[in-house]
């Protein structure tokens, strides 16, 4: 059977893709994505696929990389291909980030392979990783200490990203380019021994193979997918969880109850955690194996107010009894709250507003709901604000004896510590009137000689799509 005939025949199989789907293709230049981009160019006519190409020049290697790109244009041109384009000098990113060049080059590769898609209006991502390369990949994830996500190796598909050469060999696709008459660049650091990847390629597995197991390759691939198989069912048993131990779910975060988090086993704790970060846009291969172990500490021991970055701009925060998956989104507004202009606060996906209101209003309303509250008008001093809440913020909590700091009430209050500095306060030139949603300020509160009421009201933006 044909390399071609393979490709189609596990396409399906694995259902990587579908009739009419637009691809975003990730083409180096080197054989594997030259190869990667043919095939699936002769797919195109019969599934009705779109096709775009995509390069990153990683300004690695001068004018070499360079003309890594003119080629990679030139042949998208050629074959009719629409092609994205994008240069990172990755040397300075891994500098500036503390990383490898590996690691780096990898992190780039990646964000602009999904910011292009997004661009494109894609459906997914298509990357040409072979089975040499999931080899590689399982041996240094096993070096490194990883667990079994790491050791499952690449799968061909993860979210919107699909691998649909990894059941080929180097080999197959050399010889495949070779029968096409295919032009391709060669990367010459990839004979470079100073790079992780390449010392295990060209050192490590000829040395076990010679030495030890002709077939190591093999040994590999079939110990990845006994693996794989083991990930993908404690990954269907954490969804099933998922709702058991969920508190509350949103656009920007995800929080679960800890003690319904910390009774279920490890493994299916930390695929708790992958499935909530994919939930916030983060990809699984952000996260390292100690970032999770960091998290279940955090969620069995962790002290309040205590963080794990996980990537992506996403991060874990515990809360007393709550483990929040979150992003990261430190706000800093202020708006005028005029009388009967309702204001929105973007930042927070929130709406305020404020209105005269009679006494009746307020005997009927009050107490009904915390998102409500009625303030005296002629105890108001100059223009009202909505702003968010800061620290060093101090008010009088209605009911309370004294000032309080708004770090001490919010401790007081349980609230969480991810929501407290997000949390809209109105003030005046006097400063807080109300901690919204939690407690009005006591200089402000509706008494036997208020004459005049304002009804203030908190409510969420609903957007046309929901």
């Amino acid at each position: 059977m044909s390399l071609y005939e393979k490709f189609r025949e596990h396409a399906e199989e694995k259902k990587l893709f579908r009739p009419g789907d637009h691809i975003l293709v990730a083409v180096s230049g080197g054989v594997d994505s030259v190869v990667l981009l043919h095939l699936l160019l002769r797919l195109r006519d019969s599934l009705q696929l779109s096709l775009t190409a995509a390069h990153l020049n990683h300004k690695l290697r001068g004018l070499e990389a360079d003309a890594d790109q003119a080629f990679v244009v030139s042949l998208a041109r050629e074959w009719g291909v629409p092609v994205v384009v994008e240069q990172k000098d990755v040397r300075m990113f891994a500098r500036t980030e503390r990383l490898s060049e590996e690691e780096a080059a990898r992190l780039v590769r990646y964000d602009f392979l999904f910011r292009a898609k997004e661009q494109v209006g894609a459906n997914w991502v298509a990357t040409a990783h072979q089975a040499d390369d999931q080899v590689e990949t399982v041996i240094d994830h096993f070096i490194r200490g990883s667990g079994l996500l790491g050791l499952s190796g690449m799968c061909e598909k993860a979210g919107e990203l699909i691998r649909p050469l990894l059941f080929a060999s180097r080999a197959e696709i050399e010889e495949y380019a070779k029968t096409n008459g295919l032009t391709f660049r060669t990367d010459r650091t990839n004979l470079d021994v100073g790079y992780r990847r390449n010392r295990i390629r060209l050192e490590l597995i000829p040395y076990i193979r010679r030495y030890f197991n002709p077939g190591f390759k093999q040994v590999v691939l079939r110990t990845a997918k006994i693996i794989a198989e083991t990930e993908a069912f404690l990954a269907d048993t954490a969804r099933a969880a998922f709702g058991e131990v969920v508190r509350e779910e949103k656009k920007d975060r995800v929080v679960f109850a800890c003690n319904a988090f910390t009774s279920q086993i490890e493994a299916i704790q930390k695929y708790l955690v992958i499935l909530a970060f994919e939930k916030l846009g983060g990809h699984r291969w952000q996260l390292r194996f100690e970032t999770l172990e960091r998290v279940i500490a955090l969620a069995e021991k962790g002290q309040s107010g205590a963080v794990v970055e996980l990537g992506g701009g996403i991060k874990a925060t515990r809360s007393r009894d709550e483990l929040a998956i979150h992003k990261i989104r430190e706000v800093s507004f202020q708006y005028h709250l005029y009388i009967g202009q309702p204001v929105v606060i973007p930042e927070l996906g929130l709406m305020i507003s404020a209105e005269y209101a009679t006494l009746d209003d307020y005997r009927r309303e009050m107490g009904r709901s915390r998102n409500v509250e009625f303030v005296d008008a002629d105890k108001v001093t100059g223009q009202l604000l909505v702003r968010n809440a800061r620290r060093g913020d101090r008010f009088y909590p209605l009911g309370g004896e004294g000032s309080k700091t708004l770090s001490d009430f919010f401790i007081d209050e349980h609230v969480p510590v991810y929501e407290r500095w997000r949390t809209p306060v109105v003030v005046d030139q006097k400063g807080i009137v109300w901690v919204c949603g939690y407690r009005l300020d006591d200089r402000y509160k509706v008494d036997d000689q208020t004459k005049r009421v304002i009804r203030i009201q908190l409510s969420e933006v609903v957007s046309e799509e929901e």
